[in-house]
């Protein structure tokens, strides 16, 4: 009961959302004869995406959602926000990017690797970027209530964006992006990062057991904060997720051993890529820009090995991204002048 559903025509893009009822279902007579995206999400269960065609003799679809905790805020399911901060509290929403200097203070973009196109941003206006962003205080994102009771070894994985500067470019007033979590009984923080000007969707993981005991009332504290100086801070989180040592054992993200390298780096030329993907065999290396978009998909196969770019690229930042399985495992910055 009460799941999300999203239904969204291919062709046109457009989607239409849903509420099942008590019986987890939703009735509607009226479907146009289409190809569609069915993604179903509710908390307590991990979202799914299908693709189903649906013609007059459609009569059921069925979704079955596993149990386990996934958040990438296709669905609101009911994330509060609370701080000091003046402007730039948690938003979510499809982001909308805040140029600056030839980068975005704010995504323009989603993680690409989730579901949909939302995500949760601090201040999400898209004017200029020390408009909307968080000043003079904090602002804090708190997930609903989690059962971890009967978790044998829970990890917390996330993807998040932060960039703190200020107009001049400089960084380093102690701006940060932090996560606390709390049992019902004690409060820990677990991860934070300050002070940062790489602007990409980036993935980090938090093995709960190593903080706090976990128990059946555990919820998540997202906070991101402007330290008195009125710099630009903005930050985004998505693809927030609880998996069990059971299965992040065998889960790529978490491998150490995957690396991704590039020399020479800075470069006006050609650049060499050594990948590592330890235990996998085969995956890809995507080169993006700063707007998040593929310029090149190199396609690997074999554990490790040596990838050349040779592709014409315009002097800036880019983004080399190692991926296997629908997994980031690596990210490399990649200069051109």
């Amino acid at each position: 009961p009460n799941a999300g559903i999203v239904f969204q025509e291919i062709t046109s893009g457009i989607p239409t959302t849903y509420t099942t009822n008590a019986q987890g279902q939703i009735v509607d007579n009226n479907f146009m004869a289409s190809n569609y995206h069915l993604i179903a999400g509710h908390w307590g269960h991990v979202t799914e995406q299908l693709d189903t065609f649906i013609t007059a003799n459609t009569n059921t679809i069925t979704v079955s959602l596993a149990k386990g905790y996934y958040d990438d805020f296709t669905f609101d399911f009911g994330w509060t926000t609370s701080g000091t901060a003046h402007t730039g509290q948690w938003e979510r929403g499809e982001p909308v990017g805040t140029p600056f200097w030839g980068i975005f203070c704010n995504p323009e973009f989603d993680d690409s690797l989730d579901f949909g196109n939302e995500c949760y941003v601090t201040g999400n206006q898209g004017v200029d970027p020390s408009f909307d962003d968080v000043d003079q205080g904090y602002t804090t994102l708190t997930s609903p209530v989690m059962d971890l009771s009967g978790y044998t070894n829970p990890w917390l994985i996330f993807d998040y964006w932060l960039l703190t500067t200020t107009n001049s470019g400089q960084t380093g007033f102690r701006d940060s992006l932090a996560i606390t979590i709390d049992n019902g009984t004690n409060r820990q923080l677990v991860w934070s990062i300050r002070d940062t000007q790489f602007p990409l969707w980036q993935m980090d993981t938090v093995q709960i057991a190593s903080f706090i005991p976990f128990t059946s009332t555990m919820t998540i504290e997202i906070r991101c904060s402007d330290n008195a100086f009125d710099n630009i801070v903005e930050g985004a989180v998505d693809k927030i997720r609880i998996e069990d040592q059971t299965f992040t054992a065998q889960n790529p993200e978490l491998d150490q051993n995957a690396f991704l390298k590039a020399y020479p780096n800075p470069s006006q030329g050609v650049v060499q890529l050594q990948y590592d993907l330890h235990d996998q065999a085969e995956g890809k290396i995507s080169i993006m820009d700063l707007e998040g978009r593929v310029v090149k998909e190199y396609v690997i196969v074999g554990s490790k090995g040596v990838v050349s770019v040779d592709i014409p690229l315009s002097a800036g930042m880019y983004f080399a991204v190692l991926e296997s399985t629908g997994l980031r495992l690596a990210t490399q910055k990649l200069i051109r002048f």
